[in-house]
């Protein structure tokens, strides 16, 4: 019978941990005082008729040690009765060992049970030798707390800060070694005649999508109680190579991407993006920051904008996260209440200097099948009998379904005497073309463990399926870190350059045209109009005129932006298990959108001379800084794990903007303003705005044995343009799971 009253819980081997740094981090605790920990550690229990392995179960959960041991040797020990209360465990050890032939030891945080070696007896034992080597991951970075195992039994040791280990062994040329690793494939040696042993182990990838990243921590996806959904750059590939958001609206249904039909296949339209629908007011602007449906984005841990997120190249992203529920939403405040998109991007890897080049060529064109429209005989017959000829009075046609009024007779007359002529003309294909579209990305990385060093540079070139629109986007980076002892940092400077060409007539000025009126003249010169109707006056007419016409015209329509952003890091790690990470990003970026419109477009046609042609010139400006300081804390004790993350977060964001209009040009030779006779409206526009906002956070997360789950997050956030009554919003949610897959019932 076993009877456990109380105990102080400790730290377990065998950590739960998030990813292989909080190792790192965990085994850089001071071992050299672990001897004397486990001299001084007290705990209290009590048990009857036991067994030496009941004793051992109650050890390893109330302290966090783990007991190396053969089966056979402890398996004898039993019928111990003892009752401790707040006994060091020397004791409690040196108690339970009495009268046996069993002596222990401790190796950092493993107790070693064995054979107590008698003099005399030495001669009759089985030789045995000292193994030792090191263990490196596939970069040649050393591993620290690689647990390392004599095969059929429970003796061996963990490798040091350096990878290094040594174990005790029998002197057999069977003799198996086995290498475990959180996030690592398990690896077997056999030690045949080998004295050294050292050992590379491989990533184990399937177990390091386990994860869950949300832009401030990491966290296994077996403690996470939240909706989340997580890719890898390769599942993105498969369905897009150039546009991570098409393939994201694939592979995860509750992420939306609604249709524009006005903007089309436009590569500059900024898409209208949703998770799990919208539930605020629509029709609003699709610019990020005044889009109440758009989710929030997080590029590497800091706020970015849906523009950065659509031109980002594929080949840069290494995962992708949506946050969907109300966890997002007490993660990162109110501004996450649509849920929450985290892009991770690739980090340079320690060896050798690496040049890799990844580039793909899409090609697309549009497809008119769904567009089944009429010819020019069925159009025609179809607006006589939709009444588009009926008189003042809203009377259409007689009993012999003629058209009364004498007038509109005329009117379809004439337009019928154009279908018998045999005009039918197409006029969906005219602003078409086949778009191709290009990418191409370069990166440079090498580095060894304390620096590692990473440059790339980005183009991608996009063409709009609408004649005279594209779009390209060329980006830089470089991304530094350097680590010494428990301090590191790191520095990713980003550069962006994109030019954005629209189309100067829309698409809906062709779909508009009736197919009874001509592109073209015979000559295959392009008119003005395609037709006139006179209507009451002298030399009064009402026209139609031509797309083609304006598309013709030496029209522009075209945005220039570039940014630069940095973002710094610094992370410390103490005590074994905290961590404390600083971040600071600086962001900048200048756009000029510039517009002309040629005084020989059909807008202009009933315009006077003076006002004919426009010129208008935007241009704005944004730097922001945004910063966050945040400790996290970590640890595994038995079948219980604990984390806790607590920081604060500031930004302050400037935004400038001024722009003006020119009218007057006598021709579209010349778009300088200079060139024009005036301004649109009496004088320039201009606007200047600042925000400042700050929030603090705070995340606890229990699991009990992997099963049951448990999650807290509180944030507050305060910000410029919520007044100065009442300037801080508080949200919080608390959320609980259940791992069903983790139960007995169903191993």
């Amino acid at each position: 019978m076993v009877k456990m009253k109380h105990g102080a819980l400790f730290s377990k081997r065998g950590l739960w941990v998030i990813c292989r740094k909080v190792m790192f981090v965990i085994f850089l605790s001071s071992s050299f005082l672990t001897r004397t920990y486990a001299q001084d550690e007290k705990v209290s229990f009590e048990v009857q008729n036991a067994k030496l392995t009941e004793i051992i179960s109650i050890l390893e959960k109330s302290t966090g040690y783990t007991f190396l041991y053969q089966d056979e040797q402890v398996a004898a020990v039993k019928n111990l009765t003892f009752r401790f209360t707040n006994e060091r465990l020397s004791v409690v050890l040196t108690k339970c060992l009495a009268g046996t032939n069993l002596v222990w030891s401790v190796e950092d945080k493993t107790i070693v049970l064995k054979r107590e070696e008698k003099v005399g007896a030495q001669q009759q034992q089985v030789k045995s030798r000292k193994v030792s080597g090191r263990v490196f991951d596939e970069t040649g970075q050393p591993l620290p707390g690689v647990t390392v195992m004599i095969e059929g039994t429970k003796l061996g040791t963990t490798t040091r800060v350096d990878g290094a280990y040594s174990i005790e062994c029998s002197d057999s040329k069977n003799l198996a070694l086995l290498y475990s690793f959180m996030g690592m494939k398990s690896k077997r040696v056999v030690v045949g005649d080998k004295s050294v042993i050292d050992v590379k182990l491989e990533e184990d990838v399937t177990e390091l999508e386990e994860t869950v990243i949300t832009g401030i921590y990491t966290r296994n996806i077996e403690t996470f109680t939240g909706s989340v959904s997580t890719f890898k750059a390769e599942d993105l590939k498969q369905i897009s190579p150039q546009n991570v958001l098409r393939s994201l609206s694939v592979l995860d249904p509750s992420f939306i991407i609604t249709e524009n039909r006005a903007q089309g296949s436009n590569p500059n339209a900024l898409m209208d993006i949703s998770i799990n629908g919208k539930i605020n007011v629509t029709d609003l602007s699709q610019e990020y920051s005044t889009d109440p449906n758009q989710p929030l984005f997080i590029l590497d841990g800091f706020e970015t904008t849906l523009e950065a997120i659509q031109d980002l190249n594929m080949d840069r992203v290494e995962s992708i996260s949506i946050l969907k529920d109300a966890s997002a939403t007490a993660i990162y405040g109110s501004r996450a209440a649509n849920g929450v998109v985290v892009v991770e991007t690739l980090k340079p890897k320690q060896g050798q200097l690496r040049f890799s080049y990844t580039g793909n060529f899409t090609v697309g064109w549009a497809d008119l099948s769904d567009f089944n429209l009429m010819n020019a005989a069925e159009k025609l017959e179809y607006e006589k009998l939709a009444g588009a000829y009926k008189d003042s009075n809203g009377v259409n046609l007689d009993e012999n379904g003629e058209i009364i009024n004498e007038s509109q007779r005329a009117r379809y007359y004439a337009r019928l005497k154009l279908v018998k002529e045999g005009y039918d003309t197409y006029w969906m294909n005219e602003p078409l073309r086949t778009a191709f579209t290009q990418g191409h990305n370069v990166f440079v990385d090498g580095g060894d463990r304390a620096f590692l060093y990473g440059v790339g540079i980005s183009y991608n070139n996009t063409q709009g399926v609408m004649k005279k629109s594209s779009r390209d986007v060329l980006n830089g980076n470089i991304r530094l870190s350097y680590r010494v002892k428990d301090l590191s940092f790191s520095n990713q400077t980003m550069i962006g350059k994109t030019k954005a060409v629209n189309n100067p007539v829309d698409f809906s000025a062709y779909s508009q045209m009736n197919p009874f009126y001509a592109k073209r003249t015979v000559d295959g010169e392009v008119p003005k109009y395609v037709y006139r109707e006179s209507l009451a006056g002298a030399n009064n007419y009402d026209y139609v005129w031509n797309p083609l016409w304006d598309y013709q015209q030496a029209s522009t329509n075209e945005t220039d932006t570039w940014s630069v952003t940095n973002n710094f890091q610094i992370e410390y790690r103490f005590l074994t298990y905290f961590r404390v990470r600083g971040n600071l990003q600086y962001q900048m970026s200048k756009s000029e959108a510039e517009r002309f419109r040629s005084p020989n477009e059909t807008f202009f046609a009933k315009t006077d001379a003076d006002k004919k042609g426009t010129y208008t010139k935007n241009s704005s400006s944004n730097n922001s800084i945004t910063g966050r300081l945040n400790l996290t804390f970590g640890r595994s004790f038995g079948d219980h794990t604990v984390n806790g993350v607590a920081g604060m977060q500031f930004s302050d964001k400037n935004q400038e903007s001024y722009g003006f209009g020119a009218q007057g040009y006598t021709t579209d030779q010349f778009s300088s303003p200079n060139f024009s006779s005036s301004y649109v409206t009496g004088k320039p526009s201009a606007s200047d705005s600042k925000s400042r906002s700050v929030s603090y956070y705070f995340n606890a997360n229990y699991a009990y044995n992997m099963r049951y789950l448990i999650d807290f997050n509180l944030t507050t956030n305060g910000a410029s343009q919520f007044g100065i009554n009442d300037p801080f919003t508080t949200t919080w949610a608390v959320g609980v799971g259940w791992n069903v897959h983790n139960e007995r019932f169903f191993c």
